[in-house]
């Protein structure tokens, strides 16, 4: 994977998402559940982020679906199903 100032292509993305939700969520919103958030990986229909709690992975999956949906839309050009996976 290409690497830009020392990141890949897939944490750049990552870190503009998370600049972008922190503007539309409150600060204890993006706190919780937003921030660290890794990702696993970016492909042509979809992109995989991990979480760190099931109660994370609820939130974010259903009540923030939509806006990480339209977010990573936004940066990527391109609409991808977003799947969450468990890490502890």
């Amino acid at each position: 994977m290409k690497k830009i100032d020392g990141f890949d292509e897939n944490e750049l993305v990552l870190r503009k998402v998370k600049i972008l939700l922190k503007q539309g969520v409150n600060g204890y919103s993006f706190k919780k559940w937003i921030n660290d958030l890794e990702i696993e990986s970016i492909d042509d229909d979809k992109i995989v982020l991990i979480v760190h709690s099931d109660e994370q992975k609820e939130v974010i999956g259903k009540r923030m679906y939509d806006l990480f949906f339209h977010t990573f839309s936004y940066v990527t050009k391109k609409d991808r199903d977003i799947d969450f996976v468990l890490r502890r």
